[in-house]
């Protein structure tokens, strides 16, 4: 095992550990959404599984504190003077001391702790870990947080990662047969705008919205630009493919950053790129058809994410996730309109990566593994494209239209519409609760009325009985 670093970018150079026997093989565990507190099935999955890296894709604790709903309107109002912004009202951001802490106490978590002994950890940050709930650039301890971070990582003091403003990264594997597979981290919380919105998160146009930075973006291009790995996994703590879903976060939020993220990884020239991501509390994976001109490519992302936590452990969690996938127009998402591939239990992800010994194309398998380490769906992605002869970049030139490739992807991109009427039946249920509430006393009321009536009908009518 051989290290070594130039230019600021982590290089690991493995002998093959084979995942898939004779052939060149390589196997990555991720996951994200871990709560240090909690008990997590998928280390004792990982030390029998043996993989070549474990990658963090955000949230591997949850420092900030979740503040009382009674709190709130005054939180909203102090939230207006913070340098932070609104996205302070539901959660105190945390102090180092207390991320530190967290840290520290993750490292030490068992299994965990043999698990990081035996095998690479990679990983970026997500909202949680960075400091607040749906945290950005003006988070006032960004500097420390990635400090803290980095230590949590392992890496050296030394290690020229450490001089970024960002905690951005790529790592290059060896899977036997002359075959390498790039692991590209992005920071999408350092250097990420401010929403225009709270806490319902309307899309923003406006060209400075962004989630990397310029820094990050001109690393990200020349990365992809000039890698010669035969497959590349890019690493976002929030999902990139899904679209217009309004209430969470996602790379949608901010649809021209999203498009030249697309462009960028599209017109690299770099081969075969999967996509990886956690944040939402449930798994499942997504399928985008690209095209430019006569040109087609698809793009998978793997969406992993609830080690501890997930929409099943709360309240009527896995009812309102259904709920929520019956209503909106997410034609992205592989299986069916009937059977989406989505898991609201907790869940990990792994990707095998491998090529035939003998030459000829290779494939990487999706998988999403429920608490045993068993896999919920899976996914091929056959790994045969060639790299282009022509390196286009991507960052302000060349695009792509991407389109749904999964469940009803033969209706096309939602429409705005589609989406504003699924998103009024989604929320019916919270007008109908009230009115559901009301109706049985109003119609006890009237129902007291009418016998009130009749009663008084009966005894006016007996006097003229009587008169007859």
């Amino acid at each position: 095992m051989v290290w070594c670093r130039v230019a600021g970018l982590t290089c690991l150079l493995l002998s093959a550990v084979a995942a898939g026997g004779a052939d060149g093989g390589l196997r990555f565990m991720l996951g994200s959404c871990n709560k240090v507190d909690k008990p997590n099935p998928f280390w004792a999955v990982a030390l029998q599984n043996v993989p070549d890296a474990w990658i963090w894709m955000g949230d591997s604790v949850y420092a900030d504190i979740k503040r009382p709903l009674y709190s709130l309107p005054w939180n909203y109002y102090k939230a207006h003077q913070s340098p932070m912004g609104v996205e302070t009202t539901m959660f105190e951001p945390t102090s180092m001391e207390r991320l530190k802490g967290m840290y520290d106490k993750q490292r030490d978590v068992p299994g965990y702790k043999e698990l990081r002994e035996q095998t690479r950890i990679l990983g970026t940050y997500d909202d949680h870990d960075y400091g607040h709930n749906d945290a950005d650039a003006r988070f006032v301890d960004k500097a420390e947080s990635k400090r803290l971070f980095w230590d949590f990582l392992g890496e050296s003091a030394s290690s020229p990662l450490r001089t970024q403003q960002g905690v951005w990264s790529n790592h290059t594997f060896s899977a036997g047969n002359g075959k390498t597979v790039m692991v590209i981290m992005l920071d999408g919380r350092y250097h990420k705008t401010a929403y225009p919105t709270w806490p319902v998160r309307l899309r923003s146009f406006d060209p400075a919205s962004d989630f990397l930075g310029e820094e990050q973006w001109e690393w990200l291009l020349d990365t992809l630009a000039g890698s010669d790995a035969d497959a590349h996994l890019i690493v976002s703590g929030i999902q990139i493919i899904p679209e217009l879903r309004w209430m969470g976060e996602n790379w949608s939020r901010f649809p021209l950053a999203r498009q030249r993220l697309l462009n960028t990884l599209l017109s690299s020239g770099a081969k075969e790129i999967v996509l990886a991501s956690g944040d939402v509390h449930f798994g499942e994976i997504s399928v985008a058809k690209c095209r430019r001109g006569n040109e087609e490519r698809q793009l998978i992302e793997l969406t992993t994410s609830g080690l501890t936590h997930a929409w099943s452990t709360g309240p009527r969690g896995v009812e309102i996730l259904d709920w929520t996938m019956w209503a909106l127009p997410f034609r992205y998402q592989t299986g069916s309109a009937v059977l989406p591939s989505i898991t609201p239990h907790l869940n990990a992800g792994e990707i095998a990566w491998s090529w035939p010994t003998g030459g000829g194309d290779g494939e990487a398998t999706l998988n999403i593994l429920d608490k045993a380490g068993a896999p919920l769906f899976t996914h091929r992605v056959p790994l045969s494209r060639p790299a282009q002869e022509e390196r286009s970049g991507g960052g302000g030139g060349t695009h792509w239209d991407c389109a749904p490739g999964g469940r009803d992807s033969e209706k096309g991109a939602p429409t705005q519409m589609e989406v504003l009427l699924a998103n009024l039946l989604l929320l019916s249920p919270l007008f109908l609760l009230p009115l559901l509430a009301f109706l049985p006393p109003l119609l006890l009321w009237n129902a007291r009325r009418l016998v009130r009536r009749l009663t008084l009908a009966r005894r006016a009518a007996k006097p003229r009985d009587k008169a007859l």
